[in-house]
């Protein structure tokens, strides 16, 4: 069953996820905070998820009847005023931080992610 739904015509951040099935486990997954329009955007997600995404070796072609490509447009970004303000299912989070070495660190989890794993805000 197929959920397509009309996308914004503006530029969007956005982020192109490759699951395989069946349990849909993630295969891969990558975007940009950086508005894009839809075509160049997907073109070029679609492409370095399922290819460079460095937690995960390439996607092969034996693995394409069994995978799943799933798009999120970003929109409505707000700062939190605690760590624990959002909704799971709802929100996704953005994290950033400097570790004791001065090493920049970035995660993001899109809105679907803590559900889908039965995480708690805690957890995420």
């Amino acid at each position: 069953r197929s959920r397509i739904r009309t996308p914004s015509r503006l530029p969007s951040p956005l982020f192109v996820s490759w699951k395989l099935l069946p349990g849909q486990r993630l295969r891969g997954c990558m975007g940009t905070f950086s508005a894009l329009k839809l075509h160049s955007g997907l073109r070029e997600y679609a492409i370095t998820s399922s290819m460079k995404d460095n937690r995960f070796q390439p996607i092969v072609y034996e693995e394409l009847p069994k995978l799943l490509c799933s798009v999120s447009l970003l929109t409505n970004f707000e700062p939190a005023d605690h760590y624990l303000d959002w909704e799971i299912g709802t929100h996704g989070i953005r994290i950033e931080f400097t570790t004791e070495r001065g090493s920049r660190k970035t995660a993001t989890y899109l809105p679907e992610v803590a559900r889908e794993q039965g995480w708690t805000h805690l957890e995420a």
